[in-house]
């Protein structure tokens, strides 16, 4: 099981971290809340579904707007 924290490192820029205690790693992505949101996702695709649950709570996904910018960085390694 992993853990997530949210922190708003500058006005709507927020460190989404995921903590994966199998691998005693944490994973950091970074959301930037605008008209046109961002998110760079630099983890696991199996996280995703944690990272979007995180999304979520700050960006409310039925009133996204239709343009959100993700950038993906898979660890294709693991």
């Amino acid at each position: 099981m992993s853990t997530t924290a949210i922190y708003e490192i500058a006005p709507d820029l927020f460190r989404l971290s995921i903590y994966v205690p199998d691998f005693d790693m944490q994973f950091n992505h970074f959301l930037v809340r605008d008209e046109e949101p961002l998110l760079f996702h630099a983890g696991l695709k199996g996280m995703f579904p944690a990272l979007r649950e995180t999304v979520a709570k700050i960006i409310d996904p039925a009133k996204r707007p239709a343009k959100c910018m993700p950038i993906v960085a898979w660890h294709p390694y693991i």
